[in-house]
């Protein structure tokens, strides 16, 4: 071969290698830069998730405490419900108990004055016996004596019956004390229900308008009805923190299979200029 071609050979493929290295530099260079901007994002993106999975617990731990707030609120409406049926009941067995008070009082008093009316009849006749026992002394002393004992009896059933009177007057007061305080009971406790109930269907358990009126005033909502809506808002709250973080995780997974790519193409850049740059020392 003509010593001229050959030198022309050998420059031409030197410069086609050093094209090459070149070009590798210029690739490596490149993705070095690309896997640079690629980690920040990668970065950023891990501090995102993890500032947005205390977002999510956060609202985890809400909903956890509103469900919990919301249950303690049921279990309090069905002891107030208890209560005032219980009271209802009370007041009907009361007012029973009031009733046949005070037919034992009224049928011992008619009682009292049959006894006394009894006790007027058997003096009259002690009082005939008597007179007949001074003009007729035939007659006997036990007939005195029995009838004696008749007055007395008659006598101390009188005083049985007076205190047994007083006792159903002493019962009836205290009934209708009771009758006054669990009605009183009844009615607050039925107020109380009510007040925890309103504006709440108790089908559903789900508040009838949406709008939250907080107050005292009859058309506020209940204290179910608060705790049903603070709920419903920490679920909403808790499902848009949830959409954000899978978001947030989808993207940083995204980012990192960028850069995974990116390193990977890095490193076989490198390895060929690293060839392309043994083959020309070798050349």
């Amino acid at each position: 071969m003509n010593t001229s071609i050959s030198k022309y050979l050998v420059a031409g493929i030197a410069d086609q290698k050093q094209a090459e290295i070149e070009q590798l530099t210029n690739l490596v260079t490149q993705s070095q830069f690309n896997v640079s901007q690629l980690q920040v994002i990668v970065n950023s993106l891990v501090a995102k998730s993890a500032q947005f999975n205390a977002y999510l617990a956060q609202a985890d731990g809400d909903l956890a405490t509103a469900l919990s707030n919301l249950n303690l609120g049921k279990n309090a409406i069905a002891t107030v419900k208890s209560l005032v049926l219980t009271l209802r009941q009370t007041s009907t067995q009361t007012d029973a108990a009031k009733g046949a008070a005070g037919l034992v009082t009224q049928q011992t008093s008619v009682l009292i004055n049959k006894l006394i009316f009894t006790v007027e009849i058997i003096n009259k006749l002690v009082q005939l016996i008597n007179k007949q026992k001074a003009i007729n002394p035939l007659i006997p002393d036990s007939l005195i004596s029995f009838m004696a004992k008749a007055n007395t009896d008659a006598n101390n059933a009188i005083a049985l019956l007076l205190t047994a009177l007083q006792s159903c007057y002493s019962a009836q007061a205290s009934l209708s004390q009771s009758q006054t305080l669990v009605a009183l009971g009844t009615e607050q406790g039925s107020a109380l229900q009510n007040r925890m109930l309103c504006n709440i269907d108790e089908r559903t358990q789900k508040p009838i308008s949406r709008t939250v009126k907080v107050g005292l005033t009859d058309d506020c909502n209940g204290i179910i009805a608060l705790l049903q809506r603070a709920y419903q808002n920490a679920n909403e709250r808790y499902e848009d923190a949830l959409w954000s973080n899978n978001s947030v995780t989808m993207q940083l997974n995204f980012g990192q299979e960028n850069l995974a790519d990116a390193i990977t193409s890095l490193n076989s850049y490198k390895a060929g200029l690293a060839a392309a740059r043994a083959a020309a020392y070798a050349a």
